[in-house]
Formats: C-alpha cells, sequence, structure tokens
C-alpha cells in the first residue's frame, strides 16, 4: 500500500472580503514559469491585492505565500484569511503544535512520523514542521501601500535542517517583509532557465513546452547548492511531486518514465541532474539485487514500481506487470548510456557509474536462454 504520505496544507491561503465588497473585485489567476510563482491578483478601483505562492529555489525546505496591498484611493479594507488544509492527513501521526520563540516572535512546531514503514524492515519516515500561524483578519489602508504579508512553512526529515532553514527565512522576512526573499527565489529560477530552455515561435506549443519543463525541474534537485545541505532524490514520479494519493496518480512511484521519457530532455539542459536522477537507482540497488534473486538471477533487476526504499511497490490489481515488465532494467542502463554519451563524466564510473552498470549486465546475462537452432543467447 506504499503512497505518497501527505502532510496537511499551511499555505494554501485565500483572500475573502466584506459582504458586497467581493462583487467588486476582479479576480485573475496565473501560474508564472519564468519565476516559479503561483499568483492571484484581486483588482478593485481603490486597491490591489496579490497573492503569490511558491516554493523557494534557493531555500528549499520552504514554501512561501505573500500577500501584497497597493493602495489605489484612500479606503480601509479588511481582509479575511482562510487556509484549506484539506482533510486530516491519514498517513502520518502528528504532534501537537507548540510553540517557538525566534528573534522575539513567536511560531509553531510539529513533527510527525508516517503511519506506516514501507516495508516490513524499513523504517518510518519522519517529518518536522515549521511555520507562522495565521492571521484571520488584516485591515489594511493607505499607510499600508506595498507592505508585503509573509506565511512560511519548513519541512524536513531533519529537525535542526528544517529548523534552520525558517529561522533564515523569518530572519530575512523581519529585515525587509520578505523583499529579497522573494527575489532571491526569481533570480534563482531565472539562472535555471538561462542555463537551458527551448523556444519555439508557436506561442501554444510554447506554453506546452515551458509548463512541462516547469513541473519536471519542481519535482527535481535544484541546480545550485542551496544553504543547507542537499537531501537525497528519491525518483521522479509521472505525477510529479503534488500526485500520489493510494491508488491514483501512480501513487507517487518511481517507473521508467523517468529515464525513457523525461530523462533526455533534462539531461540534454542539465546534465547534472542526470546523474542525481540516476543516484536514485545507485542508492536502492540493495533492493534490486533481492528483486534479481527472487527468481533466482544475478545482479541488479529494478522493480516496476518504486519508491522511498527502492522495494516493489506495484500494487496487487498489477501482478502480470509487476512480474513481467522487467524492461525497466534496461531503461536505466540507456538513462546511463546517455549521461556518459553527453558528459563524458570518467570520475562517475569510476566512482560509482561502472558498478551500476556492470550489476546491470550481470542480470541480463543470467537470464538469457540459449537457443540451440539459432545459436544465439535469447532474452524470452
Amino acid at each position: 500500500v506504499s503512497h505518497r504520505a501527505r502532510i496537511s496544507s499551511k499555505n494554501a491561503i485565500r483572500v475573502h472580503f466584506e459582504e458586497g465588497l467581493e462583487n467588486e473585485i476582479t479576480r485573475r489567476y496565473d501560474l508564472n514559469v519564468a519565476e516559479g510563482i503561483w499568483y492571484e491578483t484581486m483588482t478593485h478601483a481603490d486597491f490591489v491585492v496579490t497573492v503569490r505562492i511558491f516554493a523557494h529555489r534557493v531555500y528549499t525546505r520552504v514554501l512561501v505565500t505573500q500577500f501584497e496591498f497597493q493602495s489605489l484611493g484612500d479606503r480601509e479594507v479588511t481582509l479575511t484569511l482562510i487556509n484549506n488544509e484539506g482533510a486530516p492527513t491519514e498517513d502520518i501521526s502528528f504532534s501537537d503544535p507548540v510553540e517557538y520563540q525566534f528573534d522575539t516572535k513567536i511560531y509553531k512546531t510539529m513533527n510527525g512520523e508516517t503511519k506506516l514503514a514501507e516495508t516490513p524492515v524499513s523504517e518510518k519516515a519522519t517529518v518536522y514542521v515549521y511555520y507562522n500561524e495565521l492571521d484571520n483578519k488584516i485591515t489594511l489602508g493607505q499607510t499600508d501601500n506595498g507592505r508585503i504579508h509573509n506565511y512560511v512553512t519548513s519541512i524536513d526529515q531533519k529537525n535542526d535542517v528544517a529548523k534552520k532553514e525558517f529561522d533564515d527565512v523569518m530572519g530575512s522576512i523581519n529585515a525587509d517583509e520578505g523583499a529579497a526573499l522573494l527575489q532571491a527565489h526569481i533570480d534563482a529560477w531565472s539562472n535555471t532557465w538561462n542555463q537551458g530552455k527551448i523556444e519555439v515561435d508557436d506561442l501554444n506549443l510554447g506554453k506546452i513546452i515551458y509548463g512541462s519543463f516547469y513541473y519536471i525541474l519542481s519535482s527535481l534537485p535544484v541546480l545550485d547548492e542551496p544553504p543547507q545541505p542537499r537531501n537525497q532524490f528519491y525518483g521522479l514520479s509521472p505525477g510529479g511531486l503534488t500526485r500520489g494519493s493510494y491508488l491514483r496518480d501512480y501513487q507517487g512511484h518511481s517507473f521508467w518514465d523517468t529515464e525513457t521519457w523525461m530523462y533526455p530532455c533534462i539531461m540534454m539542459f542539465f546534465p547534472t541532474l542526470g546523474k542525481d536522477i540516476l543516484s536514485y537507482r545507485w542508492l536502492v540497488r540493495e533492493e534490486a539485487k533481492q528483486r534479481a534473486a527472487c527468481n533466482w538471477h544475478n545482479g541488479t533487476r529494478f522493480p516496476w514500481e518504486s519508491a522511498f526504499t527502492g522495494a516493489e511497490t506495484t500494487p496487487d490489481c498489477c501482478y502480470e506487470t509487476r512480474e513481467n515488465q522487467q524492461h525497466v532494467t534496461s531503461d536505466i542502463a540507456f538513462a546511463a548510456r546517455q549521461y556518459l554519451s553527453a558528459t563524458r563524466d570518467v570520475d562517475w564510473l569510476n566512482d560509482w557509474g561502472c558498478e551500476f552498470l556492470r550489476d546491470i549486465a550481470k542480470y541480463w546475462q543470467s537470464r538469457v536462454t540459449y537457443n540451440e537452432e539459432r545459436d544465439a543467447w535469447e532474452i524470452l
């Protein structure tokens, strides 16, 4: 029953206005993939309220929601803020939130653990969350023109990492209301796009290309070294990071889609990410060796679906697929071949690449059957 564990949201915040005022508001929604920001803009004759939601491109454990007020007259307006947390999570047991002080201000923190481990012998996953509480109502006027309100959530499997990331971000916000935090995020995405993109003359096709690149890149490690140490990459699901509940959207699992369909375009523009993608398969190689041994084969046979531990996580509804779709192992080898062809990274070969590929070759060597009539070894 392996699936992506859901954490209730602290950042899905919406703005509501006083009764009667809503009808005078024009709302617009934009996903700006150049900046990596989702916008909601609420325009009135006397003011404009802009909401920005983004997963920070530098502080990679942080989700940010910003509200900016622009006064176009002398009218005061009261905003009611409501967060859509969704249903309580069924995947993680969380502690009750407790108060946490930083820089003379009070915030909240909580920690949790997944209710189930992925396999009988693996450990449960822990998660630590730091956030500032939502203001239910904010009254703004002419003196608040250009003021930014910030709501931040920091999440990591290590408490000290989540805390440090939150402290750094809140320190920046306390200094300038989040202006530098926003600009650092935009600059990081600009740097990403400047390193590689596809431009076409067709507007609709361009939107598809940029949208696809944005969602894949959002699910991969950042290009530049973040302030906190990188976490291990754990695979790229066809549904991205936002999908994967039980029996839906591939449950967040990693497939051959990663190496065959998504890998080539990413690797040619961002070869370091190509290596990061392969590193997940190397990390979980012991499970792949056990998978091969289940059928008395040598080397590594990578499972049809895998996730946190690398164990086979294909649901029982797809038994024949789970047992017979063995080409995923060759898809991974083909991706590794592309990486080596494009980069000539001999250091990677000397580090773990050679052993990685040899173990795949050992699997296919033990998997073949001799055909006497043709005097050839075949993969049946």
